[in-house]
């Protein structure tokens, strides 16, 4: 049989198996990831794919599931905004650089989201989508680490130092920067 995966990992030292899962990242998940999120941001998909970036349910999950429901519930209500209303401002840019996303100021800076949210917003459509946002905050990190901490998730100080490993090796900084850009973010890791 051979040795599985998690055993070579384990075999190295962090800084080697950090690079080694990356280089491995790369290659599959990260190219996927890029290619499909380009492939809905152009043509008829533009409109029917709501992006919702990781980051977003961390800085304001009610918000991002918010806009996810309202979405699902407009149905043929009008055209969805493309992608996620914090993908890209209207200057092309990476809207989610610093990380802080006021809802409020996002939607005064996408008018194309506004007006596709109000067709989702009758006082009925609000109620039902505050019920599915209750509904779901349990599975919110930010409230509920302790609970839905499998193992899974990593400290903050943790990956401050992994992040620095694979900063500090040029020819993985230089392709992970590629790949930020190739999916809207900043290419830098401020």
């Amino acid at each position: 049989q051979g040795i599985g995966w998690q055993a070579v990992l384990r075999a190295r030292d962090v800084r080697v198996g950090l690079l080694l899962e990356c280089k491995r990242s790369v290659r599959d998940q990260i190219a996927q990831q890029a290619e499909t999120f380009n492939a809905t941001r152009r043509g008829v998909f533009a409109t029917r794919v709501y992006t919702i970036r990781m980051e977003e349910t961390q800085v304001d999950f009610d918000g991002a599931m918010q806009g996810l429901f309202r979405f699902l519930l407009a149905g043929d209500a009008g055209p969805a905004p493309q992608g996620s209303r914090s993908v890209h401002q209207p200057n092309g840019k990476p809207a989610l650089a610093g990380l802080s996303l006021d809802s409020t100021a996002a939607a005064s800076t996408y008018p194309d989201t506004r007006l596709w949210e109000s067709s989702a917003t009758s006082s009925s459509s609000q109620a039902l989508v505050d019920s599915l946002v209750g509904a779901v905050r349990r599975y919110d990190v930010s409230r509920n680490r302790r609970e839905l901490d499998d193992g899974h998730l990593s400290a903050s100080q943790k990956k401050r130092e992994l992040r620095s490993i694979l900063l500090n090796h040029s020819a993985m900084a230089a392709e992970l920067s590629f790949w930020r850009a190739a999916v809207g973010y900043d290419a830098s890791y401020a």
